[in-house]
């Protein structure tokens, strides 16, 4: 406990302890109480089991900024990976015809890198006839189509593929 309390302080906590007209109210619910229903002290000297409780809430702001010190760096690290990730991708993309495990020739490959990676003219480097024309999308990961590659997936499906002159 601090110094004493001086006799006209305790006084006046006594005095406005015993009168019931006179209400205190709660930061917490907004209820209002008797003053005699609450604890009163001066300054730090604190009821006893109060100072336990009010350490308790004064540390909370304190361990809510570590907790969002801690969140803020695992989501700038997990930005970051996804960073490294998304670019590993990309790079991966442009690599992948030169790759002993990609399925078509890297000479029948022509990059467009958007919105689909690559069209593939099966047959053209090795017979100097083309067979088939795919259409690749190199995808890493767990990634998936993005809209515009929905959508030229969408239109190779329905048929909706012509051969121009300009």
């Amino acid at each position: 406990m601090g110094k004493p309390i001086p006799k006209e302080i305790h006084s006046v906590l006594g005095q406005l302890a015993s009168d019931k007209r006179i209400l205190g109210e709660c930061p917490t619910c907004n209820e209002s109480h008797p003053l005699s229903d609450w604890s009163l002290f001066y300054k730090d000297d604190f009821p006893a089991g109060s100072k336990e409780l009010i350490d308790a809430i004064l540390a909370r702001p304190a361990d809510a900024k570590v907790e969002y010190d801690k969140l803020r760096k695992k989501f700038t690290t997990l930005a970051a990976q996804r960073s490294i990730v998304v670019n590993v991708g990309k790079i991966v993309e442009e690599i992948a015809p030169s790759l002993s495990t990609f399925p078509y020739k890297g000479a029948d490959c022509r990059s467009l890198l958007d919105p689909i990676d690559y069209v593939v003219f099966e047959g053209l480097s090795e017979q100097n006839k083309v067979t088939n024309i795919h259409f690749l999308d190199v995808k890493t990961g767990a990634s998936k189509l993005n809209d515009h590659q929905k959508q030229v997936k969408d239109a190779i499906e329905k048929q909706h593929v012509e051969f121009e002159f300009y």
